[in-house]
């Protein structure tokens, strides 16, 4: 099928869009969400616990974003990949690699507004409220029973509840 629309105006960013100016570290590991919950992008990924494959999944516990080892970095999007036909874009599908950025810089959707690049950089762990397990590893500027917070980031841009941020990381 040929293409029929064009698109000439473009957000100047999206979810997991790497900050191709700074220098990065992308390490890749196999998604490992299954059914509708493909692996989203902008998202921290973490290892499984039992794992001995490189699977990476979105943090479901608190110990999944603070101990040693567990963070394997930031899904990237990656448009060079083709992506499943009945996920929207962004999703790495289950058993699909995802690009993971342990270094560098990229956008991420926030949960609540960064007023100030001291605030700390939170993960979500926990479902609140309507919140599905689908928004498991989105970043938050404050602490809450459902975040922990991930020592290895800092944000480098401002940004309302529900905007894009600038994060910076940089894991071991």
């Amino acid at each position: 099928m040929s293409q029929t629309v064009v698109n000439d105006v473009h957000a100047p960013a999206f979810e997991g869009l790497l900050l191709g100016a700074w220098p990065h570290a992308i390490v890749t590991g196999l998604a490992n969400e299954a059914g509708p919950l493909h692996l989203p992008v902008g998202r921290l990924a973490v290892k499984l616990a039992t794992d001995a494959v490189d699977q990476v999944s979105l943090p479901a516990v608190a110990t999944d974003i603070s101990a040693v080892g567990r963070v394997q970095g930031v899904v990237m999007a990656d448009t060079t990949v083709e992506t499943d036909p009945a996920v929207a874009f962004g999703h790495v599908k289950q058993d699909d690699t995802a690009s993971l950025v342990r270094k560098g810089r990229l956008w991420v959707l926030v949960e609540d507004a960064i007023l100030d690049l001291d605030q700390g950089v939170y993960v979500r762990h926990a479902a609140a409220g309507p919140l599905t397990p689908d928004t498991f590893g989105t970043f938050a500027a404050a602490a809450s029973a459902n975040h922990t917070i991930l020592a290895a980031a800092a944000w480098k841009s401002l940004a309302g509840a529900g905007e894009l941020a600038l994060l910076e990381i940089n894991l071991p």
